[in-house]
């Protein structure tokens, strides 16, 4: 699987095991993040093959929420972040973000206003993590 290294160019971005990049900073990972999230990541150079190949891990099924919420206003929007799962998060309804799941990435959060820009850089891969970011963001 191929490497790549990027540069932070605007706000910060959290990797998957919660390091802190700030902008102007380093970051190397196996997904294409300039394409992810445009503007947000310089491709510095070009990607290194691994010299191994691995099977990636299966991703975790998502937890299923047993509370009723209130539920968000629906919308219609070719997403490519995958399943709009709002209704699922309490505190997501309440601060007017959208929460989408796709089980390739995990969760990723946007606005209402703006749907098809994440506000979380990098995909959340469990629930925990999501509901820990939508605390850490109330509006």
């Amino acid at each position: 699987m191929a490497k790549y290294t990027f540069e932070v160019t605007a706000g910060t971005y959290t990797s998957l095991d919660g390091e802190l990049f700030q902008t102007g900073d380093e970051v190397e990972s196996n997904i294409e993040l300039d394409k992810m999230f445009r503007n947000k990541f310089k491709r510095l150079g070009v990607p290194v093959e691994s010299s191994k190949k691995k099977k990636p891990a299966p991703l975790p099924e998502p937890e299923e929420v047993e509370e009723e919420v209130a539920e968000a206003e629906e919308v219609e929007t070719a997403n490519t972040f995958g399943e709009n799962v709002t209704d699922r998060f309490p505190s997501a309804v309440e601060n007017g973000y959208l929460v989408f799941f796709a089980e390739q990435f995990g969760y990723t959060v946007t606005t209402q206003d703006e749907p098809t820009a994440a506000i979380n850089g990098m995909p959340l891969k469990t629930k925990t993590k999501l509901t820990k970011f939508l605390e850490a963001n109330k509006v």
